[in-house]
């Protein structure tokens, strides 16, 4: 659901959307033979009284000079968590946006135009405690809508089209209920929100510690795949409902990869998130050209000791030292002279981290890096009623027919955001929405814009290797720190909370919140009433009815089958 451009797409040399406010936003550069630098000071009416807390005017540690790659969310958190402290920070980012609020995009017709923003900010309040801590400092106005998605499916003749908001099926056609297999997609919906939590209830955990078991810490862990097998859910379930959901929620982009992700990871998350609630809600920073003036006011964007340098692509990072002590050399591009720095934080993308630091990364950077991937994102706004059935999601799987497109579409996977559904998106004209990846492009009439990004992929290899990202972080002769969406799940609170960790961990910063390490606030499920036992009854009389007469039918094709003379035998088999 959520995704985190970040700065993981901007500097990796993917073309940029250019907007009639492109003038407007260049009015705040000012250019130098050096760099193009933001030349701002906070408004003296909006005291910084939330801000990171200012140390002693006597420094414990000797200040340092650091500088951050990548002024996406990850490196604006860091920049903003720095920014009170005694060291020499600077945040270099290839385009001009900040944090990926700014340049938003007018769509509509007015009056009831709006601005959408690229990069989409949506996250899950359960899930995002960092962020909304952030935006809550910066005075970012984000917006709430309930949760719901919809799936469509085409494959073979037959269609799938149905809308979700967890414990209700909503807006499905009439045919669709005289099927068998809607009746098997609803039971398992039930079974699986009023069973799958016994694995956070510590009832077939070995610890009861829900972060423990969730972060697959325990010996117990199970790969989602294993647990819908041992429990028999179906595959109309499976294919139609849940493997859609982890894709709109986190980026997995086959059921193979799904099913080899931990099972206590995806229901941990799903129930702090707040998905299996019965009202589920979606935040997103509501996009605005004030968003980022706003920002301009809550940070300091130009000092004796911080700078930020927007239009500065770093070119290379180099590990030298100077009299015995590990130093870092930045160079930018149309800069002859590199600059030394004593830390280097990068925000943006693992295969950007690499490529920066070129043949200079060890072999342990280049093993635990390159086991992040990531997956280049097509965004389309545009007005196709189309792409957008139910729910205010929608996610869209072999949306057209077998001969409308080649077999090596039928995997394609497609999600769309109905942007009317927000509050604050009130444009009457026409549906708008963000599609990612479209499998049939939109109407070329009904398009507004068109832009792409990368996206980190989520796999059981990225999360092994995220155990193992310590190992590379600010090892004691390099100083290099690396924070990102990719660290986490990809998703915005990913790079914020990371970013968090770093400055908090190693750079001095204190912070007016409790820095977590993980990005999910674990709350352990309620326990259970009487009604509750009462409805798991039901599903599990029902479920081991529909075993037992699956078993009957089982045996009594096979008795059959035995009574039949031989030739109609072999000749059912060839049919």
């Amino acid at each position: 659901m959520a995704q985190s451009t970040d700065a993981s797409s901007r500097h990796g040399g993917t073309p940029r959307y250019t907007s009639p406010l492109e003038d407007y936003l260049d009015r705040f550069n000012t250019k130098s033979p050096r760099v193009s630098q933001i030349e701002s000071v906070p408004d003296p009416d909006s005291p910084m009284t939330d801000d990171p807390i200012e140390l002693d005017k006597v420094p414990e540690t000797p200040r340092k000079r650091i500088a951050i790659v990548g002024g996406g969310i990850s490196g604006l958190a860091a920049y903003w968590a720095l920014q009170k402290t005694h060291h020499v920070v600077e945040l270099f980012e290839m385009t001009n946006d900040l944090g990926t609020l700014t340049r938003p995009i007018a769509a509509g017709t007015q009056p009831n135009d709006v601005h959408i923003n690229k990069s989409f900010i949506n996250f899950f309040p359960g899930t995002s405690s960092h962020l909304q801590e952030l935006f809550g400092r910066l005075k970012i106005p984000y917006i709430s809508t309930p949760f719901s998605f919809s799936v469509a499916k085409r494959e073979n003749g037959k269609q799938f089209d149905m809308g979700f908001s967890f414990l209700k099926v909503a807006n499905s056609r009439v045919r669709d209920w005289l099927r068998l297999d809607t009746w098997k997609l609803y039971f398992d919906i039930w079974r699986f929100h009023y069973f799958s939590l016994d694995l956070l209830r510590g009832r077939e955990a070995v610890q009861n510690d829900i972060q423990i078991i969730v972060e697959s810490r325990c010996p117990t862990r199970r790969t989602i795949g294993q647990y819908l097998n041992e429990k028999r859910y179906s595959s109309i379930f499976i294919k139609n409902y849940l493997v859609p959901m982890a894709q709109i929620v986190w980026n997995v982009q086959s059921e193979k990869d799904f099913r080899d992700l931990s099972v206590e990871q995806f229901v941990g998350f799903l129930w702090s998130s707040g998905i299996m609630a019965l009202a589920p809600e979606v935040y997103i920073v509501e996009p605005s050209t004030r968003t980022e003036a706003k920002v301009r006011k809550r940070i300091v964007l130009r000092s004796k000791t911080k700078a930020i340098h927007l239009r500065s692509k770093v070119t290379t990072v180099e590990v030298v030292l100077r009299n015995g002590c590990p130093k870092l050399r930045v160079s930018t591009l149309g800069e002859p002279v590199p600059v030394l720095y004593d830390y280097v934080i990068f925000a943006v993308s693992p295969e950007e981290a690499l490529r920066l630091l070129s043949s200079g990364a060890t072999q342990k950077e280049q093993a635990i890096l390159s086991a992040f991937e990531t997956t280049k994102i097509e965004a389309w706004l545009h007005s196709d009623p189309r792409f957008i059935s139910t729910g205010n999601i929608s996610a869209y799987i072999n949306w057209a027919d077998s001969s409308a497109f080649p077999p090596g579409n039928f995997n394609a996977f497609s999600v769309s955001y109905r942007l009317n559904s927000f509050d604050a998106y009130n444009c009457r004209e026409s549906a708008l929405c963000i599609t990612l990846n479209p499998i049939v492009h939109p109407n070329p009439a009904k398009i507004v814009a068109r832009w792409e990004y990368r996206r980190p992929l989520l796999n059981a290899k990225a999360l092994n290797a995220r155990e193992k990202l310590h190992e590379i972080q600010n090892v004691e002769d390099r100083h290099l720190l690396f924070c990102g969406s990719w660290t986490g799940y990809g998703l915005h609170e990913d790079g914020v909370r990371s970013a968090f960790q770093l400055v908090t961990r190693y750079l001095d910063a204190k912070l007016p919140f409790t820095v977590n390490d993980s990005a999910i606030d674990y709350k352990p499920p309620r326990q259970l009433n009487f009604w509750d036992y009462s409805i798991r009854s039901i599903l599990w009389i029902i479920d081991w009815l529909i075993v037992a007469c699956s078993l009957i039918a089982i045996r009594t094709h096979d008795a059959v089958i035995r009574r039949l003379p031989i030739r109609y035998v072999e000749q059912s088999r060839e049919y």
